[in-house]
């Protein structure tokens, strides 16, 4: 993404980034994982009680209600990916490629497609890993 910056402010493209983008990104992200676990958890407690009753049902781990490290990663990354790199590739596009045509919206649709799909995909990829 910081290619983004200098690519935009090689152009005179002025990135601006606000808090709120930040905090939006955040509470979509962190509320999303949260429903992504009730989802999980649901089907693994139902994953336990089909088939014959066995010994294992007794001693097999519970299923935990909420995971807060998830939850602090998938924030953290709401916050970098939806709070910057969002609207640095947007406010990007838009800079490069002002107005409404479809030429101009389909340039636009290029660079921001094109910039998140590899970068920002991968971005996510690896910050999930970790």
């Amino acid at each position: 993404m910081l290619l983004c910056l200098i690519a935009g402010t090689a152009h005179g493209v002025h990135i601006q980034l606000t808090p709120q983008d930040a905090l939006a990104s955040v509470a979509i992200f962190a509320t999303g994982d949260l429903v992504a676990q009730q989802m999980e958890r649901r089907l693994q407690i139902a994953r336990r009680w089909i088939g014959p009753l066995s010994a294992d049902r007794a001693v097999a781990a519970p299923v935990p209600l909420v995971q807060p490290r998830r939850i602090a990663s998938a924030a953290g990354l709401g916050f970098v990916y939806g709070g910057f790199m969002l609207p640095s590739v947007y406010q990007l596009a838009e800079g490069l490629f002002p107005g409404v045509s479809p030429a101009k919206v389909l340039a636009k649709v290029i660079v921001s497609c094109s910039l998140l799909s590899t970068l920002g995909n991968y971005f996510s990829l690896l910050w999930r890993r970790y």
